[in-house]
């Protein structure tokens, strides 16, 4: 039979720092449909221009007096190596872009890709786009799209951002609006459970009961006002040895297990807060 001790007296509390990876730019670019392009034909070309901030642009071209949108510019390939025991805060994006002079265009939708799928919310922006290079942000420190995020999927081939613009410009004269891409680059904000604990001399915030422990499961006991948390368990080497979602019943929580002897840092995450404690296995 083995043991489980949870020190939540012996040992610190630990408070984890944000950290960042990024802006990094794309290593891949091209045009396709998208849930928010309906049937244009309209591309970014060349779509490979937006890798780097060079005044060199992808274009599209919109009809005169025709609401017409653009397909997606999607973009993939950024080259991010999230540690695998990080847990995603958030994902900003920043699109560097411009209009033709008099042209009145805006987004049609800006979304993430996770695994090559456009996935969570569009953080279109309502604005107009200005008639000079400018940067603009979606996203944040805290803004997750929508969407769950797991390290192996923002380092994966098939993570990125789509877009598409459309255009409400009416020059009645026949002249085309453009719209101008010069450069799209992501920056990605996590704590590493892992790698960047600092001690503090805090009180415990839930611990395990009883303690030893026998059987498949330990029972948390949090804050009576905790509902459903994320879980995640990792050794002292980094690697993740579980990860679930469970519902807690008046700050109550069994959780089940199965973990060789050694030691471990277990992480609780619950309505944005997340805290972490050191776990000793016999």
């Amino acid at each position: 039979m083995r043991n489980i001790f949870f020190a939540f007296i012996l040992f610190p509390v630990f408070c984890l720092g944000q950290q960042h990876q990024g802006p990094l730019t794309p290593g891949s670019a091209g045009n396709t449909s998208c849930p928010f392009s309906y049937s244009s034909m309209v591309d970014y070309l060349p779509a490979e221009s937006i890798f780097i901030s060079d005044d060199d642009y992808a274009k599209a071209s919109h009809c005169d007096c025709c609401d017409a949108n653009t397909r997606c510019l999607e973009t993939s390939g950024y080259g991010f190596v999230i540690p695998a025991t990080a847990t995603i805060n958030g994902i900003l994006v920043e699109v560097e872009k411009k209009a033709s002079g008099g042209a009145m265009i805006q987004d049609n939708g800006v979304k993430l890709i996770k695994e090559g799928i456009t996935v969570g919310n569009s953080m279109a922006n309502p604005s107009n786009w200005p008639f000079a290079d400018t940067y603009f942000s979606y996203g944040g420190e805290t803004e997750l799209w929508g969407v769950d995020w797991l390290p192996q999927e923002i380092n994966g081939e098939g993570f990125g951002v789509a877009l598409a613009s459309i255009s409400y410009t009416c020059f009645g004269t026949g002249a085309p609006a453009i719209s101008y891409l010069d450069n799209i680059r992501i920056t990605v904000y996590y704590t590493d459970i892992a790698t960047n604990v600092v001690s503090v001399a805090e009180p415990a915030t839930f611990y395990i009961t009883p303690n030893p422990v026998s059987g498949n499961f330990v029972e948390l006991n949090l804050p009576s006002s905790a509902e459903q948390v994320t879980i995640t368990v990792v050794d002292l080497e980094g690697r993740i040895h579980d990860k679930m979602k469970l519902q807690a019943v008046e700050g109550k929580i069994k959780m089940p297990f199965s973990l060789p002897p050694g030691n471990y840092l277990l992480q609780i995450k619950e309505k944005g807060s997340t805290s972490v404690q050191k776990l000793m296995v016999d």
